[in-house]
Protein backbone atom coordinates (compact mmCIF):
# COMPACT_ATOMS: atom_id res chain seq x y z
CA UNK A 1 0.00 0.00 0.00
CA UNK A 2 1.14 3.54 -0.69
CA UNK A 3 2.81 5.54 2.18
CA UNK A 4 0.53 7.48 4.59
CA UNK A 5 0.28 11.06 4.94
CA UNK A 6 1.50 11.85 8.53
CA UNK A 7 2.55 14.81 10.45
CA UNK A 8 6.75 14.63 10.96
CA UNK A 9 7.13 14.99 14.79
CA UNK A 10 10.77 16.98 13.70
CA UNK A 11 8.45 19.58 12.20
CA UNK A 12 6.85 22.15 14.16
CA UNK A 13 3.82 22.65 11.65
CA UNK A 14 1.76 20.26 10.04
CA UNK A 15 1.08 20.89 6.37
CA UNK A 16 -2.14 22.81 6.13
CA UNK A 17 -3.47 20.05 3.50
CA UNK A 18 -2.74 17.79 5.98
CA UNK A 19 -4.69 19.40 8.54
CA UNK A 20 -7.54 19.99 6.30
CA UNK A 21 -7.82 16.24 5.57
CA UNK A 22 -7.56 15.58 9.36
CA UNK A 23 -10.87 18.02 10.00
CA UNK A 24 -12.72 16.03 7.34
CA UNK A 25 -11.41 13.04 8.94
CA UNK A 26 -12.90 14.13 12.07
CA UNK A 27 -15.44 16.92 11.40
CA UNK A 28 -17.54 15.51 8.87
CA UNK A 29 -18.86 12.27 11.15
CA UNK A 30 -19.02 14.47 13.86
CA UNK A 31 -21.45 16.88 11.88
CA UNK A 32 -23.44 13.72 10.56
CA UNK A 33 -23.79 12.47 14.26
CA UNK A 34 -25.38 15.79 15.51
CA UNK A 35 -28.15 15.88 12.48
CA UNK A 36 -31.57 15.46 13.57
CA UNK A 37 -31.82 12.45 11.68
CA UNK A 38 -33.81 10.40 14.12
CA UNK A 39 -36.20 13.10 14.38
CA UNK A 40 -37.08 13.11 10.76
CA UNK A 41 -35.71 10.39 9.01
CA UNK A 42 -36.38 7.47 11.77
CA UNK A 43 -32.99 6.81 11.74
CA UNK A 44 -32.19 5.53 15.53
CA UNK A 45 -29.46 7.14 17.33
CA UNK A 46 -27.69 3.54 17.07
CA UNK A 47 -27.57 3.62 13.61
CA UNK A 48 -26.70 7.58 12.99
CA UNK A 49 -23.62 6.46 15.05
CA UNK A 50 -22.89 3.30 12.53
CA UNK A 51 -23.39 5.76 9.47
CA UNK A 52 -20.78 8.27 11.75
CA UNK A 53 -18.51 6.09 12.56
CA UNK A 54 -18.47 3.73 9.07
CA UNK A 55 -18.11 7.63 7.15
CA UNK A 56 -15.31 8.20 9.21
CA UNK A 57 -13.36 4.83 8.27
CA UNK A 58 -14.30 5.43 4.63
CA UNK A 59 -12.46 9.19 4.83
CA UNK A 60 -9.20 7.77 6.52
CA UNK A 61 -8.82 5.11 3.56
CA UNK A 62 -9.67 7.96 1.30
CA UNK A 63 -7.00 10.24 2.32
CA UNK A 64 -4.79 7.12 3.89
CA UNK A 65 -4.07 9.31 6.68
CA UNK A 66 -2.53 6.72 8.97
CA UNK A 67 -1.71 3.25 7.57
CA UNK A 68 -5.37 1.54 6.45
CA UNK A 69 -4.99 -1.47 8.82
CA UNK A 70 -5.00 1.02 11.67
CA UNK A 71 -8.64 2.85 11.07
CA UNK A 72 -10.09 -0.49 9.79
CA UNK A 73 -8.62 -2.14 13.23
CA UNK A 74 -10.24 0.60 14.97
CA UNK A 75 -13.24 0.50 13.29
CA UNK A 76 -14.79 -2.79 14.81
CA UNK A 77 -13.87 -1.69 18.23
CA UNK A 78 -15.53 1.54 17.77
CA UNK A 79 -18.27 -0.45 17.04
CA UNK A 80 -18.27 -2.55 20.14
CA UNK A 81 -17.26 0.39 22.33
CA UNK A 82 -19.97 2.36 21.21
CA UNK A 83 -22.86 -0.27 21.22
CA UNK A 84 -23.61 -0.08 17.71
CA UNK A 85 -22.77 -3.86 17.15
CA UNK A 86 -21.95 -7.24 19.15
CA UNK A 87 -18.26 -8.53 18.90
CA UNK A 88 -19.56 -11.30 17.42
CA UNK A 89 -21.08 -8.89 14.64
CA UNK A 90 -18.03 -6.80 14.45
CA UNK A 91 -15.39 -9.29 14.42
CA UNK A 92 -17.26 -11.76 11.88
CA UNK A 93 -14.81 -10.87 9.29
CA UNK A 94 -12.19 -12.73 11.07
CA UNK A 95 -14.24 -16.26 10.77
CA UNK A 96 -15.13 -15.38 7.12
CA UNK A 97 -12.79 -17.01 3.78
CA UNK A 98 -12.49 -13.62 2.89
CA UNK A 99 -8.73 -12.56 5.40
CA UNK A 100 -7.35 -16.02 4.47
CA UNK A 101 -8.23 -15.71 0.92
CA UNK A 102 -5.99 -12.84 1.00
CA UNK A 103 -3.58 -14.22 3.06
CA UNK A 104 -3.31 -17.03 1.52
CA UNK A 105 -3.23 -15.25 -1.94
CA UNK A 106 0.15 -13.01 -0.36
CA UNK A 107 2.04 -15.45 0.70
CA UNK A 108 1.98 -17.82 -2.29
CA UNK A 109 2.67 -14.70 -4.27
CA UNK A 110 5.54 -13.96 -2.19
CA UNK A 111 6.51 -17.71 -2.90
CA UNK A 112 6.39 -17.21 -6.64
CA UNK A 113 8.29 -13.94 -6.68
CA UNK A 114 10.80 -15.04 -4.08
CA UNK A 115 11.87 -18.40 -6.25
CA UNK A 116 11.85 -16.41 -9.18
CA UNK A 117 9.50 -18.21 -10.79
CA UNK A 118 7.37 -14.88 -11.86
CA UNK A 119 10.00 -13.44 -13.51
CA UNK A 120 10.38 -16.47 -15.22
CA UNK A 121 6.84 -17.16 -16.82
CA UNK A 122 6.99 -13.30 -17.09
CA UNK A 123 9.89 -13.26 -20.01
CA UNK A 124 7.18 -15.99 -21.37
CA UNK A 125 4.09 -13.89 -21.23
CA UNK A 126 5.28 -10.84 -22.62
CA UNK A 127 6.78 -12.58 -25.50
CA UNK A 128 3.27 -14.03 -26.46
CA UNK A 129 0.89 -11.21 -25.31
CA UNK A 130 3.27 -7.93 -26.79
CA UNK A 131 6.77 -6.05 -25.28
CA UNK A 132 4.35 -3.06 -24.37
CA UNK A 133 2.35 -1.62 -21.68
CA UNK A 134 -0.72 -1.79 -24.07
CA UNK A 135 -0.15 -5.29 -25.12
CA UNK A 136 0.38 -6.42 -21.93
CA UNK A 137 -3.44 -5.09 -20.95
CA UNK A 138 -5.01 -7.24 -23.97
CA UNK A 139 -3.13 -10.30 -22.99
CA UNK A 140 -4.75 -9.50 -19.57
CA UNK A 141 -8.04 -9.16 -21.10
CA UNK A 142 -7.67 -12.02 -23.54
CA UNK A 143 -6.66 -14.31 -20.27
CA UNK A 144 -9.62 -13.34 -17.78
CA UNK A 145 -11.90 -13.43 -20.80
CA UNK A 146 -11.07 -16.88 -21.42
CA UNK A 147 -10.70 -18.62 -17.36
CA UNK A 148 -13.75 -16.50 -16.34
CA UNK A 149 -16.42 -19.69 -17.04
CA UNK A 150 -14.29 -22.07 -15.39
CA UNK A 151 -13.36 -20.67 -12.10
CA UNK A 152 -16.68 -19.62 -9.55
CA UNK A 153 -14.47 -17.31 -7.64
CA UNK A 154 -13.12 -14.38 -8.79
CA UNK A 155 -11.23 -13.95 -6.08
CA UNK A 156 -9.98 -17.55 -6.64
CA UNK A 157 -8.66 -15.94 -10.19
CA UNK A 158 -7.63 -12.62 -8.55
CA UNK A 159 -4.72 -14.88 -6.38
CA UNK A 160 -3.51 -16.91 -9.18
CA UNK A 161 -2.98 -13.92 -12.23
CA UNK A 162 -1.93 -11.34 -9.17
CA UNK A 163 1.56 -12.84 -9.05
CA UNK A 164 2.37 -13.17 -12.76
CA UNK A 165 1.29 -9.38 -12.56
CA UNK A 166 3.21 -8.30 -10.42
CA UNK A 167 6.34 -10.34 -12.29
CA UNK A 168 5.24 -7.96 -15.15
CA UNK A 169 5.95 -4.95 -12.93
CA UNK A 170 9.22 -5.62 -12.22
CA UNK A 171 10.40 -7.03 -15.18
CA UNK A 172 9.39 -3.68 -16.94
CA UNK A 173 10.40 -1.57 -14.41
CA UNK A 174 7.24 -0.69 -12.79
CA UNK A 175 7.78 0.56 -9.03
CA UNK A 176 4.53 0.07 -6.54
CA UNK A 177 2.13 3.42 -6.47
CA UNK A 178 3.25 4.91 -9.61
CA UNK A 179 0.53 5.25 -12.34
CA UNK A 180 1.99 2.71 -14.56
CA UNK A 181 1.32 0.18 -11.54
CA UNK A 182 -2.25 1.63 -10.45
CA UNK A 183 -3.19 1.16 -14.27
CA UNK A 184 -1.69 -2.03 -14.39
CA UNK A 185 -3.33 -3.78 -11.09
CA UNK A 186 -6.83 -1.86 -12.17
CA UNK A 187 -6.09 -3.69 -15.43
CA UNK A 188 -6.40 -6.70 -13.84
CA UNK A 189 -9.31 -6.02 -11.82
CA UNK A 190 -11.53 -4.43 -14.68
CA UNK A 191 -11.30 -7.77 -16.50
CA UNK A 192 -11.91 -10.19 -14.29
CA UNK A 193 -14.51 -8.24 -12.10
CA UNK A 194 -16.43 -7.10 -16.08
CA UNK A 195 -15.65 -10.44 -17.48
CA UNK A 196 -17.34 -12.18 -14.97
CA UNK A 197 -21.02 -10.90 -15.57
CA UNK A 198 -21.06 -12.81 -18.64
CA UNK A 199 -21.28 -16.18 -17.06
CA UNK A 200 -23.51 -17.91 -14.60
CA UNK A 201 -20.83 -20.02 -13.02
CA UNK A 202 -18.11 -16.97 -12.92
CA UNK A 203 -18.93 -15.66 -9.76
CA UNK A 204 -20.20 -16.44 -6.09
CA UNK A 205 -22.55 -13.39 -6.28
CA UNK A 206 -24.49 -14.37 -9.57
CA UNK A 207 -24.71 -17.86 -8.56
CA UNK A 208 -26.35 -16.45 -5.50
CA UNK A 209 -28.72 -14.67 -7.38
CA UNK A 210 -29.66 -16.75 -9.46
CA UNK A 211 -30.44 -19.07 -6.80
CA UNK A 212 -33.12 -16.44 -5.05
CA UNK A 213 -35.01 -15.37 -7.74
CA UNK A 214 -35.42 -18.93 -8.74
CA UNK A 215 -35.94 -20.05 -5.17
CA UNK A 216 -39.07 -16.47 -4.92
CA UNK A 217 -40.41 -17.20 -8.30
CA UNK A 218 -39.80 -20.25 -9.28
CA UNK A 219 -38.33 -19.77 -12.36
CA UNK A 220 -34.96 -21.16 -13.45
CA UNK A 221 -32.71 -19.28 -15.54
CA UNK A 222 -29.88 -21.71 -17.69
CA UNK A 223 -26.39 -21.21 -17.90
CA UNK A 224 -26.88 -20.95 -21.92
CA UNK A 225 -29.68 -18.16 -20.61
CA UNK A 226 -27.46 -16.41 -18.56
CA UNK A 227 -24.85 -16.32 -21.34
CA UNK A 228 -27.31 -15.20 -24.52
CA UNK A 229 -28.53 -12.58 -21.91
CA UNK A 230 -25.80 -11.09 -20.70
CA UNK A 231 -22.48 -11.71 -22.34
CA UNK A 232 -22.53 -9.19 -25.54
CA UNK A 233 -22.65 -6.11 -23.06
CA UNK A 234 -20.97 -8.24 -20.96
CA UNK A 235 -17.58 -8.24 -23.30
CA UNK A 236 -17.73 -4.86 -24.56
CA UNK A 237 -18.14 -3.60 -21.17
CA UNK A 238 -14.99 -5.31 -20.29
CA UNK A 239 -12.74 -3.59 -23.12
CA UNK A 240 -14.41 -0.08 -22.36
CA UNK A 241 -13.52 -0.71 -18.56
CA UNK A 242 -9.77 -2.17 -19.21
CA UNK A 243 -9.24 0.60 -21.64
CA UNK A 244 -10.55 3.36 -19.03
CA UNK A 245 -7.15 2.66 -17.26
CA UNK A 246 -5.36 4.76 -20.14
CA UNK A 247 -7.04 7.84 -18.49
CA UNK A 248 -4.46 7.51 -15.98
CA UNK A 249 -1.79 8.51 -18.44
CA UNK A 250 0.82 5.71 -18.02
CA UNK A 251 3.98 5.51 -19.79
CA UNK A 252 4.05 3.18 -22.71
CA UNK A 253 6.89 1.13 -21.58
CA UNK A 254 8.23 -1.16 -24.20
CA UNK A 255 10.94 -3.58 -23.84
CA UNK A 256 12.30 -4.91 -27.19
CA UNK A 257 11.87 -8.37 -27.73
CA UNK A 258 15.57 -9.59 -28.14
CA UNK A 259 16.32 -7.90 -24.52
CA UNK A 260 13.70 -10.26 -23.16
CA UNK A 261 15.41 -13.22 -24.69
CA UNK A 262 18.56 -12.20 -23.58
CA UNK A 263 17.03 -11.52 -20.04
CA UNK A 264 15.47 -15.30 -19.96
CA UNK A 265 18.38 -17.11 -21.36
CA UNK A 266 20.52 -14.76 -18.34
CA UNK A 267 18.13 -17.22 -16.03
CA UNK A 268 19.50 -20.35 -17.34
CA UNK A 269 17.84 -23.75 -17.19
CA UNK A 270 14.75 -23.79 -14.10
CA UNK A 271 16.28 -24.14 -11.06
CA UNK A 272 14.86 -27.22 -8.05
CA UNK A 273 13.38 -24.47 -5.70
CA UNK A 274 11.35 -22.98 -8.98
CA UNK A 275 10.04 -26.19 -10.49
CA UNK A 276 8.93 -27.28 -7.35
CA UNK A 277 6.98 -23.96 -7.06
CA UNK A 278 5.66 -24.39 -10.50
CA UNK A 279 4.64 -27.53 -9.47
CA UNK A 280 3.01 -25.83 -6.48
CA UNK A 281 1.31 -23.19 -8.89
CA UNK A 282 -0.43 -26.13 -11.04
CA UNK A 283 -1.32 -27.65 -8.12
CA UNK A 284 -3.13 -24.43 -6.81
CA UNK A 285 -4.78 -23.62 -9.96
CA UNK A 286 -6.08 -27.12 -10.15
CA UNK A 287 -7.98 -27.16 -6.81
CA UNK A 288 -9.13 -23.40 -7.67
CA UNK A 289 -10.61 -24.47 -10.97
CA UNK A 290 -12.35 -27.26 -9.26
CA UNK A 291 -13.76 -25.94 -6.60
CA UNK A 292 -17.50 -26.14 -7.63
CA UNK A 293 -16.54 -30.25 -7.54
CA UNK A 294 -14.85 -30.32 -4.12
CA UNK A 295 -16.57 -27.49 -2.27
CA UNK A 296 -13.63 -25.99 -0.73
CA UNK A 297 -13.49 -22.48 -0.60
CA UNK A 298 -10.48 -20.71 -2.26
CA UNK A 299 -9.62 -19.11 1.13
CA UNK A 300 -8.80 -22.67 2.89
CA UNK A 301 -7.20 -24.06 -0.72
CA UNK A 302 -5.01 -21.24 -0.59
CA UNK A 303 -4.16 -21.61 2.94
CA UNK A 304 -3.19 -25.04 3.24
CA UNK A 305 -1.33 -24.63 -0.10
CA UNK A 306 0.79 -21.74 1.41
CA UNK A 307 1.27 -24.08 4.49
CA UNK A 308 2.55 -26.61 2.30
CA UNK A 309 4.91 -23.97 0.90
CA UNK A 310 6.97 -23.93 4.41
CA UNK A 311 7.39 -28.17 4.73
CA UNK A 312 10.43 -29.93 4.60
CA UNK A 313 11.21 -30.90 1.02
CA UNK A 314 9.74 -28.09 -0.42
CA UNK A 315 10.93 -24.89 1.41
CA UNK A 316 10.03 -22.70 -1.20
CA UNK A 317 9.98 -19.52 1.51
CA UNK A 318 12.44 -18.37 4.27
CA UNK A 319 10.97 -16.54 7.48
CA UNK A 320 13.18 -13.70 6.59
CA UNK A 321 11.07 -13.88 3.32
CA UNK A 322 7.84 -14.28 4.53
CA UNK A 323 8.33 -10.91 6.72
CA UNK A 324 9.75 -9.12 3.82
CA UNK A 325 7.55 -10.01 1.02
CA UNK A 326 3.95 -10.54 2.77
CA UNK A 327 2.50 -7.35 4.30
CA UNK A 328 0.18 -8.21 6.69
CA UNK A 329 -1.31 -5.09 7.59
CA UNK A 330 -3.86 -5.69 4.55
CA UNK A 331 -5.19 -8.71 6.31
CA UNK A 332 -6.22 -6.66 9.35
CA UNK A 333 -7.36 -3.89 7.16
CA UNK A 334 -9.70 -6.31 5.37
CA UNK A 335 -11.28 -7.91 8.47
CA UNK A 336 -11.91 -4.49 9.95
CA UNK A 337 -13.19 -2.92 6.84
CA UNK A 338 -15.74 -5.74 6.58
CA UNK A 339 -17.22 -5.06 10.06
CA UNK A 340 -19.61 -1.91 7.84
CA UNK A 341 -21.66 -4.86 6.49
CA UNK A 342 -21.31 -7.28 9.13
CA UNK A 343 -22.98 -4.65 11.32
CA UNK A 344 -25.50 -3.16 9.10
CA UNK A 345 -28.32 -5.76 9.85
CA UNK A 346 -28.12 -5.70 13.12
CA UNK A 347 -28.98 -1.99 13.41
CA UNK A 348 -31.64 -2.05 11.67
CA UNK A 349 -29.90 -0.48 8.34
CA UNK A 350 -30.70 -3.52 5.92
CA UNK A 351 -34.63 -3.53 7.04
CA UNK A 352 -35.06 0.42 6.56
CA UNK A 353 -33.04 -0.33 3.34
CA UNK A 354 -35.23 -2.56 1.76
CA UNK A 355 -38.60 -0.87 3.35
CA UNK A 356 -37.39 2.69 1.85
CA UNK A 357 -36.45 1.31 -1.52
CA UNK A 358 -38.78 -0.71 -2.61
CA UNK A 359 -41.70 1.07 -2.77
CA UNK A 360 -39.97 3.84 -4.74
CA UNK A 361 -39.61 1.42 -7.85
CA UNK A 362 -43.64 0.40 -8.21
CA UNK A 363 -44.94 2.31 -11.07
CA UNK A 364 -41.54 3.36 -12.63
CA UNK A 365 -40.48 2.57 -16.88
CA UNK A 366 -38.67 -0.21 -18.07
CA UNK A 367 -35.47 2.13 -18.39
CA UNK A 368 -35.71 4.25 -15.09
CA UNK A 369 -36.67 0.77 -12.98
CA UNK A 370 -33.23 -0.73 -14.47
CA UNK A 371 -31.08 2.08 -13.91
CA UNK A 372 -32.44 2.32 -9.72
CA UNK A 373 -31.60 -0.88 -9.48
CA UNK A 374 -28.53 -0.47 -10.90
CA UNK A 375 -27.73 2.84 -8.84
CA UNK A 376 -28.95 0.43 -5.65
CA UNK A 377 -26.36 -2.39 -6.37
CA UNK A 378 -23.83 0.64 -6.46
CA UNK A 379 -24.68 2.56 -3.64
CA UNK A 380 -25.70 -0.70 -1.48
CA UNK A 381 -22.34 -1.51 -1.75
CA UNK A 382 -20.62 0.74 0.55
CA UNK A 383 -22.29 -0.19 3.25
CA UNK A 384 -22.80 -4.39 2.47
CA UNK A 385 -21.42 -6.72 0.31
CA UNK A 386 -22.75 -8.15 -2.57
CA UNK A 387 -23.87 -11.31 -0.96
CA UNK A 388 -25.68 -8.99 1.51
CA UNK A 389 -27.23 -6.98 -1.05
CA UNK A 390 -28.80 -10.39 -3.14
CA UNK A 391 -30.32 -11.64 0.13
CA UNK A 392 -31.89 -8.53 1.35
CA UNK A 393 -33.17 -7.56 -2.67
CA UNK A 394 -33.63 -10.10 -5.07
CA UNK A 395 -36.61 -11.84 -3.87
CA UNK A 396 -38.54 -8.14 -3.89
CA UNK A 397 -36.90 -6.81 -7.10
CA UNK A 398 -38.00 -9.69 -8.89
CA UNK A 399 -41.47 -9.67 -7.39
CA UNK A 400 -41.44 -5.60 -8.88
CA UNK A 401 -40.34 -6.56 -12.32
CA UNK A 402 -42.69 -9.93 -12.33
CA UNK A 403 -45.63 -7.64 -11.36
CA UNK A 404 -44.49 -5.43 -14.03
CA UNK A 405 -44.89 -7.90 -16.77
CA UNK A 406 -40.82 -8.23 -17.33
CA UNK A 407 -38.52 -10.92 -16.80
CA UNK A 408 -37.79 -10.96 -13.19
CA UNK A 409 -34.17 -11.97 -13.84
CA UNK A 410 -33.81 -8.53 -15.19
CA UNK A 411 -33.51 -7.58 -11.67
CA UNK A 412 -30.43 -9.65 -10.88
CA UNK A 413 -29.11 -8.31 -13.70
CA UNK A 414 -29.56 -4.95 -13.50
CA UNK A 415 -28.08 -5.66 -9.88
CA UNK A 416 -24.81 -7.37 -10.80
CA UNK A 417 -24.41 -4.49 -13.49
CA UNK A 418 -24.73 -2.10 -9.84
CA UNK A 419 -21.70 -4.46 -8.44
CA UNK A 420 -19.24 -3.92 -10.67
CA UNK A 421 -18.80 -0.45 -9.69
CA UNK A 422 -16.74 -0.03 -6.59
CA UNK A 423 -14.56 2.57 -5.18
CA UNK A 424 -12.77 1.06 -2.22
CA UNK A 425 -11.15 -2.05 -1.23
CA UNK A 426 -13.13 -3.34 1.35
CA UNK A 427 -16.07 -3.72 -0.86
CA UNK A 428 -15.25 -6.87 -2.56
CA UNK A 429 -12.25 -9.06 -1.50
CA UNK A 430 -10.53 -9.55 -5.33
CA UNK A 431 -9.94 -5.07 -5.01
CA UNK A 432 -8.95 -5.80 -1.03
CA UNK A 433 -6.36 -8.66 -2.12
CA UNK A 434 -4.67 -6.05 -5.29
CA UNK A 435 -4.40 -3.16 -2.91
CA UNK A 436 -2.66 -5.46 -0.38
CA UNK A 437 0.20 -5.68 -2.43
CA UNK A 438 1.06 -1.96 -2.26
CA UNK A 439 1.44 -1.45 -6.35
CA UNK A 440 -2.70 0.19 -6.16
CA UNK A 441 -2.39 3.38 -4.83
CA UNK A 442 -5.61 4.56 -3.74
CA UNK A 443 -5.52 8.21 -4.64
CA UNK A 444 -5.28 6.59 -8.41
CA UNK A 445 -8.18 4.38 -7.34
CA UNK A 446 -10.61 6.35 -6.61
CA UNK A 447 -9.71 8.62 -9.48
CA UNK A 448 -10.31 5.66 -12.02
CA UNK A 449 -13.56 4.42 -10.07
CA UNK A 450 -15.21 7.87 -10.54
CA UNK A 451 -14.30 7.77 -14.11
CA UNK A 452 -15.64 4.16 -14.64
CA UNK A 453 -19.00 4.79 -12.65
CA UNK A 454 -19.62 7.48 -15.08
CA UNK A 455 -18.71 5.87 -17.82
CA UNK A 456 -20.72 2.81 -16.96
CA UNK A 457 -24.32 4.79 -16.23
CA UNK A 458 -23.98 6.19 -19.92
CA UNK A 459 -22.93 2.38 -21.10
CA UNK A 460 -26.21 0.93 -19.11
CA UNK A 461 -28.16 3.28 -21.25
CA UNK A 462 -27.00 3.71 -24.32
CA UNK A 463 -25.68 -0.35 -24.77
CA UNK A 464 -27.14 -3.07 -21.72
CA UNK A 465 -30.60 -1.89 -21.57
CA UNK A 466 -30.75 -1.52 -25.50
CA UNK A 467 -29.71 -5.10 -25.70
CA UNK A 468 -31.79 -6.10 -23.40
CA UNK A 469 -34.81 -4.79 -24.95
CA UNK A 470 -34.22 -5.99 -28.49
CA UNK A 471 -33.66 -9.89 -27.55
CA UNK A 472 -37.20 -9.40 -25.61
CA UNK A 473 -36.83 -9.14 -22.16
CA UNK A 474 -38.67 -6.22 -21.47
CA UNK A 475 -41.66 -7.63 -23.37
CA UNK A 476 -44.99 -7.58 -21.52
Amino acid sequence: MAEPDVIDGNDSKAPPGLLLKWGVAVGFPVALWLLPLTQYCGITPRMKLYLALSLWAVIMWTFELVDPAISGTLLPIFFVLGGVGSPSDAFRGWSSPVPWVTLGGLIFGAVIVATGLAKRLTYKILSHTGTSFAGVVVGIVIVTTIISPFMPSVTGKTALLLPLIIGVCQVMGIQPGTREASAMMLALFSALWSAKMAYLTASADSVLLAALVTQYTKQSVSWLQWFYQMALPSFLWTLVSTALVFTLRPKNIHIPKQTLKERYRALGPMTAKEIRAAAMLAALAVALVTDAWHKIDPGWTLMVMAGLCFIPGVNLLTGEELKRLVPFNIVFFLAGSMAIGNVAAGVGFVKMLTASVVPLLQGMGDTALSMAIWALGFLGCFALNQFGLSAAFAGPIADVFGALGFDPYLGAYSLIWGFNQLFFPYQCAPLILIYGFGYLRMSHLIGQMAIRTAVAFAFMIAVTIPYWRLIGLFAR
